[in-house]
């Protein structure tokens, strides 16, 4: 079935961004190499350093939405062992909400099923600026996981590895979601589908300050038998 993710709106804060020659947005931190062309694997050492630095959006450049509003902070995308593994971490820095619902909608990695992260760095390397350095991550598994695992959160902190930087957003999450093949899945199927998903309400608790809508548990209804 072909991707067809034009048909997808696009969200205001992404609608500004340049497109590659497929229409995708090009993301404000991708890197750019000498040919002017995106290199969707790589990050932009600098375009990172200003997210950082400014709170701004790795996908769109924009400024994050403030913490206390619903979908404020800032929102990581990975595997189920990136939000739920005691040592798991992101390898890509916060996005916005609406643009992170975007990608995980149209993203090809992200929405087709069985799309495995490929590319030779070194490639990547010999078409960057002789200044940039291309790092790689051995944590980081290629391959598609189950399901992806959407969580917001009101703080992050960066861990430097031998390997690149990583990214950790701090637990408990303000809100969690599941996501495959393009859709938003409940916990339910989220857990069907991945081993790395707490298994129940009260595992998720631990992790999450507000479940998700469908796995908030409804009050026994007792009726009177006359």
């Amino acid at each position: 079935m072909r991707h067809d993710f034009k048909s997808v709106s696009v969200p205001p804060a992404l609608s500004g961004c340049p497109k590659d020659k497929r229409g995708y947005p090009i993301p404000f931190s991708v890197a750019i190499d000498r040919n002017g062309k995106p290199d969707f694997k790589v990050v932009d050492r600098n375009a990172a350093e200003e997210c950082i630095k400014r709170k701004l959006c790795a996908l769109s450049g924009k400024r994050f939405e403030h913490l206390t509003s619903e979908n404020g902070g800032y929102w990581f995308i990975g595997g189920p062992k990136s939000a739920f593994d005691q040592y798991g971490a992101y390898l890509d820095l916060p996005v916005r909400a609406e643009c992170g619902r975007y990608a995980l909608r149209v993203c090809p990695f992200l929405a087709i099923p069985g799309m495995a992260m490929h590319g030779n760095l070194e490639k990547s390397q010999a078409r960057m600026d002789d200044n940039y350095v291309v790092q790689q991550n051995d944590t980081v598994i290629p391959d598609q996981p189950d399901i992806f695992v959407f969580v917001q959160a009101t703080k992050y902190e960066i861990i430097q590895t031998e390997n690149g930087v990583l990214y950790k957003p701090h637990a408990p999450y303000r809100r969690v979601e599941f996501w495959k093949d393009g859709s938003q899945i409940d916990f339910q199927q989220a857990r069907e589908l991945s081993n790395d998903v707490p298994q129940t309400d009260e595992e998720l608790k631990r992790w999450c300050k507000k479940l998700p809508k469908q796995t908030r548990t409804t009050p026994t209804r007792r009726v009177s038998v006359p």
